[in-house]
């Protein structure tokens, strides 16, 4: 028995929350992929490979920034001969028809291996071999390709629809806050949902819901929205006192 794979697994979470979406979608073809791979000069990871052929022409509602992912922009792109070739770690997934600079890529690890895992960001062209300067310049965008797609129907399904909400920030970068944060959940009966990820975290209840996110380099951002005023009041108190958060 085959097993979903998890882009086909977060289409199914977002037509959970909204029947038309996976109708909405559009796949690109497997020519059109070999075209994006050839420009690209390597083959695609295997995960966005994934993406494309349940979303390569289309991704509905479902969007960061002004970033468009459809396979034509991105191969346009690639194939301009003129244009910046990135490190081999960051493969090129999105185009920002907006900025010359930033565009979205996946960002693999030092080996340039890309996982499941890999996130998702914004670099700008740097035309030197500078890592430091590269380094500076990343923009985080999604900690996933399943968080990008699964994160704004999760705010949409779990957060926008509670009467009371709070929003939380710690200003500065704390490397061990998020595991923190997993075990503070545990009072209030929240499950960790699926698509969370190294630097973001989505939790779930029945009257309670938790987004907490910190990208690299960035302090934490926590979201809570709740049904009941006072078990939202409990859960803001307990991370202010616990991690020193403050209300925005």
């Amino acid at each position: 028995m085959s097993h979903p794979s998890p882009i086909d697994r977060a289409i199914e979470y977002v037509t959970k929350v909204d029947a038309d979406f996976e109708h909405n979608i559009a796949p690109a073809e497997e020519a059109e992929i070999q075209r994006l791979e050839m420009a690209a000069g390597r083959p695609c990871p295997q995960i966005y490979r994934e993406f494309l052929l349940r979303m390569g022409h289309g991704t509905d509602w479902i969007g960061v920034f002004q970033l468009s992912f459809d396979i034509g922009d991105v191969t346009s792109m690639l194939e301009d001969a003129e244009k910046w070739r990135p490190p081999e770690r960051f493969f090129q997934l999105a185009v920002d028809p907006d900025d010359p600079y930033y565009h979205g890529y996946l960002q693999g690890d030092a080996g340039g291996r890309f996982t499941e895992s890999s996130p998702v960001v914004a670099i700008p062209p740097l035309w030197s071999d500078d890592s430091k300067r590269l380094e500076t310049a990343i923009r985080p965008v999604s900690g996933s390709l399943m968080e990008l797609i699964c994160s704004p129907a999760y705010t949409a399904k779990s957060i926008a629809r509670r009467p009371f909400q709070e929003r939380l920030i710690a200003e500065q970068h704390h490397p061990n806050i998020l595991s923190r944060v997993d075990q503070l959940v545990d009072s209030f009966g929240l499950e960790r949902q699926w698509f969370s990820s190294e630097q973001s975290r989505y939790y779930d209840s029945g009257d309670l819901s938790l987004s907490a996110v910190q990208p690299p380099k960035y302090g934490l951002a926590l979201h809570i929205a709740g049904d009941d005023n006072e078990r939202l009041a409990d859960a803001s108190a307990l991370f202010k006192r616990e991690l020193g958060l403050t209300t925005i």
